[in-house]
């Protein structure tokens, strides 16, 4: 399963996968570079982290590589329909868009929800979303 470590006003889940981290089974984002590519590397409960090139905290670079089958990730908006704006550099709709059969739960706060997402080709709907006040499904593959 793939997470995040919070940035900035992020709500933070990793304490919510406490146990899928501790068994080692937890992976989070990787940036190798300021590129446009993202991984995931696994990461476990007592595992160093370091900044990585856009100033998030992710796994050491030799950590192991992972393909999460559902990943919860950050937003700083979203819509009814699964519409997710994140920050901008387009990494979560690059790697949804190579591993498309991930489910992708989108995590943020209900006051972020907006009535329409602008969205363009590459743009990748959110399965679901989870804030502190509900768990909305935006289609129908959960």
């Amino acid at each position: 399963m793939g997470a995040y470590v919070a940035w900035g006003n992020e709500p933070d889940v990793l304490p919510m996968f406490a146990d899928l981290a501790a068994a080692g089974a937890l992976a989070l984002p990787h940036h190798p570079a300021r590129v446009d590519t993202m991984g995931f590397r696994r990461w476990q409960t007592g595992e160093a982290l370091e900044k990585g090139p856009w100033g998030t905290q992710q796994p050491i670079g030799d950590a192991p590589d992972a393909v999460p089958d559902l990943i919860f990730c950050p937003l700083v908006g979203f819509d009814r329909q699964g519409g997710r704006i994140g920050q901008g550099g387009g990494h979560y709709d690059r790697y949804f868009g190579a591993h498309p059969a991930a489910l992708r739960v989108g995590v943020g706060w209900s006051v972020q929800e907006i009535d329409a997402v602008p969205r363009v080709s590459t743009d990748m709907a959110l399965d679901a979303i989870l804030t502190e006040q509900e768990f909305l499904l935006c289609g129908d593959r959960l």
